[in-house]
């Protein structure tokens, strides 16, 4: 969708142990936090 922000939140400490051997990338323009409590914080 145009104009729209991509954020992902909640990813565990052990997925991403598990992501980053297997080459797992995000793009530059994925944002990532903690939480949802986080990511709603910093949109309002």
């Amino acid at each position: 969708m145009m104009g729209c922000k991509t954020v992902l939140t909640g990813l565990r400490p052990d997925l991403v142990r598990k992501m980053v051997p297997a080459g797992v990338r995000f793009e530059e323009d994925v944002e990532t936090k903690g939480s949802l409590q986080e990511t709603l914080k910093n949109i309002f």
